[in-house]
């Protein structure tokens, strides 16, 4: 398992983090994309120049997020789900280079979290549910 503290980061705390997911897309935008995946669930996001939270339905298309999956993103960021890169806008014939700027660890950024308790507590009723473990 590689070391935590050796991994992309953008800050110590879901706000942190968010904050510097707006800050690189107003930065970079019309250069690089920057956008958002929630790993496991494959969902992508990304944010406008306003900085609201768009929903990636496709290369070409997004929408507005809604409340829910705002709500879902940013649990997803306090659980160490979310991952943070960069990509060259697109060019024909060009080979796109991912940057990651902030790396998922699985983790948990607070074990004390109200997200990451609810997620022991899921845990804890699907090993009770399905006899796992």
């Amino acid at each position: 398992m590689q070391d935590r503290k050796n991994r992309p980061s953008l800050g110590g705390s879901a706000e942190r983090i968010h904050e510097a997911f707006k800050n690189h897309s107003h930065e970079w935008c019309g250069q690089r994309i920057t956008e958002a995946e929630i790993i496991g669930a494959g969902e992508q996001y990304r944010l406008d120049k306003g900085g609201k939270l768009l929903r990636v339905v496709s290369e070409i298309s997004v929408r507005d997020a809604t409340k829910a999956e705002f709500r879902a993103f940013f649990e997803a960021i306090e659980l160490g789900q979310v991952q943070i890169y960069q990509t060259p806008l697109w060019v024909s014939g060009r080979m796109m280079h991912r940057t990651v700027l902030h790396q998922a660890t699985g983790m948990p950024i607070d074990p004390e979290s109200p997200a990451a308790k609810m997620q022991q507590r899921r845990f804890a009723l699907a090993v009770q549910t399905y006899s796992i473990g």
